[in-house]
């Protein structure tokens, strides 16, 4: 019996401890195209690889991340590795999650409050009381536009937050535009 709980400990702890790490390619060369779709495969704790290339989406973000701690990492670099809203929508959302994300330019996130009910941070928005720990190294986050035809509630072109804590370390922000505050 003592055997059989020892085991059974082992077993337990080994599944608590192992993180898995997805890859996600562009050009079809893993089961991840995008990084959205390695984002809601992977549990908290994961870490999410990405290969150079332009990832855009098709929802309201590129990337949402919603209560799930993750680690994101550009494996080439902020020079060859893209998050872009391609002038439609926003690039990154971060509800309620510890996040890191390295090495990834940032670029073209687009929100207008006329036809998105938001405009608040077009590049990226974080947002949650258990979101304490978000960390961006070496990114540039550029070209970013939070609009708003009446001028009152576009926050944040480049990055919008509330109530969280956000290191920024090795970043650019260059040419992000909102009626209040490029980085708000």
């Amino acid at each position: 019996m003592k055997i059989l709980s020892i085991v059974f400990s082992i077993l337990i702890a080994t599944s608590v401890c192992s993180a898995e790490t997805f890859i996600v390619d562009a050009n079809g060369s893993t089961k991840y195209l995008t990084i959205q779709s390695a984002v809601d495969a992977a549990s908290s704790g994961d870490e999410i690889s990405v290969m150079p290339g332009t990832y855009t989406g098709s929802n309201d973000e590129v990337v949402y991340i919603g209560n799930k701690n993750l680690t994101i990492v550009a494996t080439d670099g902020k020079e060859s590795t893209f998050i872009d809203g391609g002038g439609l929508r926003r690039c990154i959302r971060i509800d309620d999650s510890d996040v890191t994300i390295q090495g990834f330019t940032i670029k073209n996130g687009y929100l207008n409050y006329e036809t998105h009910n938001d405009a608040l941070g077009a590049g990226i928005r974080i947002e949650g009381n258990t979101a304490n720990n978000i960390w961006f190294d070496s990114c540039d986050i550029k070209n970013n536009l939070s609009a708003d035809d009446n001028n009152y509630s576009s926050r944040g072109g480049g990055c919008f937050s509330d109530n969280v804590n956000i290191l920024f370390s090795y970043c650019d922000f260059t040419n992000n535009t909102a009626s209040m505050g490029g980085a708000f």
